[in-house]
């Protein structure tokens, strides 16, 4: 693994990853790489759990998806109407799946992420009515 120095450039790669054109981490203080888990790859298809999972990510389609999702994040702030941006960012890797066909895109994880949109805030909701009606049972 290569070693990410944080200078002026805020992004110096090693000589060997310099010459060899390998990937990086994503540029910040040195803290954030570590606490972060991971290198980002940016020539590889890994995009993470949305670009494994529904349809696979190159850099491009990735930050297409990620620029759609923000605008559409952005005009639904403006019309006052809250929004999700995971929803969001999830519809804009659909779309770019889309892009390149149906058959592309992995329809049981899409179906899975709805039913997960679906039963996590009832969930939470009955948890949260439980939660409260036994704290009020014990502070009275």
């Amino acid at each position: 693994m290569s070693r990410l120095h944080w200078g002026p450039t805020t992004l110096e790669r090693d000589g060997a990853n310099r010459e060899h054109g390998r990937s990086t981490r994503v540029a910040g203080p040195p803290w954030w790489n570590r606490t972060r888990g991971r290198s980002a790859d940016v020539r590889e298809t890994d995009q993470g759990t949305l670009g494994r999972g529904i349809t696979r990510l190159d850099v491009v389609s990735a930050f297409s998806a990620q620029m759609a999702a923000a605008l559409a994040v952005h005009f639904f702030s403006i019309l006052g109407i809250p929004v999700s941006t995971s929803q969001s960012i999830v519809g804009a890797v659909i779309g770019v799946g889309l892009y390149h066909g149906v058959r592309t895109v992995e329809l049981k994880k899409i179906g899975e992420i709805v039913i997960g949109w679906v039963v996590t805030p009832t969930a939470a909701g009955l948890f949260s009515f439980g939660l409260y009606k036994v704290l009020l049972a014990i502070i009275g």
